[in-house]
C-alpha cells in the first residue's frame, strides 16, 4: 500500500475504495437473518416476562407475610403491657386476645382486587417447673391465606409474676 509517513493513502480514489476493507454490501438484511433477529428478541421477551412473573408472587407474599408479622407484633405488644395478672386471668381479668381477632387487607393484583384475612390469637401456658417464679408463656399466632395456601406466623414470650 502506499502511504506516506503520516498514514495518507497515495492511490487513486477508485482503487483505494475497491480493496476489500472498504467494500459494503448494499442488498440489505436477509430474510434468514430476519427470521433469526425476530426469533431471538421472542425467547429473550418470554425468559423475561417469566421472571417478572415470579418476582411479582414473591413481592406478593413477602408483603402478606410483612403484614401479618406486623399484627403479630401489636397483639404481642399489648399482652406484654398488660402484665402477667391480666394474661394469667388473675384478679377477674380477662386475658387478651382469647377470641381471634380479624384483620382484612385488601390488595391489587393483575387478576384484580384481592381481600387476604388475618386471624390473630393469643393463648397462654402456664409454666409450673419453677413454682418460686411463677410465669406463663404467651402465644400469638396469627394465620392467613396467601397464593401458596394457609400461612401462619408465631411469636412466642414469656411474663413473669411481679414480686
Amino acid at each position: 500500500m502506499a502511504r506516506d509517513g503520516r498514514g495518507h493513502d497515495h492511490r487513486p480514489k477508485e482503487l483505494a475504495m475497491s480493496s476489500p476493507r472498504f467494500q459494503h454490501n448494499n442488498k440489505g438484511h436477509s430474510l434468514l437473518e430476519a427470521v433469526l433477529a425476530a426469533m431471538l428478541f421472542s425467547i429473550v421477551t418470554v425468559l423475561l416476562m417469566g421472571v417478572w412473573d415470579m418476582q411479582f408472587r414473591a413481592m406478593s407474599k413477602s408483603k402478606e407475610m410483612v403484614v401479618a408479622s406486623y399484627l403479630a407484633e401489636r397483639v404481642m405488644e399489648d399482652c406484654v403491657a398488660a402484665g402477667y395478672q391480666v394474661m394469667a386471668g388473675e384478679d377477674d381479668y380477662e386475658p387478651l386476645y382469647q377470641v381471634p381477632v380479624e384483620l382484612r387487607v385488601r390488595s391489587r393484583t393483575r387478576a384484580g382486587e384481592k381481600e387476604t384475612v388475618y386471624l390473630a390469637t393469643a393463648t397462654t401456658e402456664r409454666h409450673v417447673n419453677f413454682p418460686s417464679d411463677p410465669q406463663i408463656f404467651v402465644t400469638v399466632k396469627v394465620a392467613y391465606t396467601d397464593s401458596t395456601g394457609p400461612n401462619s406466623v408465631t411469636y412466642t414470650t414469656s411474663l413473669h409474676r411481679d414480686q
